[in-house]
């Protein structure tokens, strides 16, 4: 995840499995766009066990929101963690959006 972000943007473990990439001063849909290309960074790893033997293919699903003025971090937190059960339920290994 760290080699699929600019520097400027913010990567942080949000618990457990769940991730949150801060993308400052960009639009909801670039922060799509970018998002997609996290997305093809993580089904592009060649994953292996200690032992050499090859992982099945590792997806991510990725549920991203736009703050906007009236947001607190918990609508924002919130609209995003609804894109992302939308994007689990659509199928996941996919990105989705919602608006606060």
């Amino acid at each position: 995840l760290v080699d699929s972000v600019r520097p400027t943007d913010l990567l942080a473990r949000y618990g457990g499995e769940e991730f949150v990439i801060v993308y400052p001063a960009t639009s909801l849909e670039h922060a799509v766009v970018a998002s997609e290309r996290v997305c093809e960074a993580v089904r592009a790893l060649n994953l292996k066990t200690p032992g050499g033997a090859d992982l099945r293919e590792v997806t991510i699903s990725i549920g991203v929101s736009e703050m906007a003025g009236e947001d607190t971090m918990q609508t924002f937190l919130e609209a995003a963690d609804r894109a992302l059960y939308s994007a689990k339920e659509g199928g996941r290994n996919r990105v989705c959006s919602s608006v606060g």
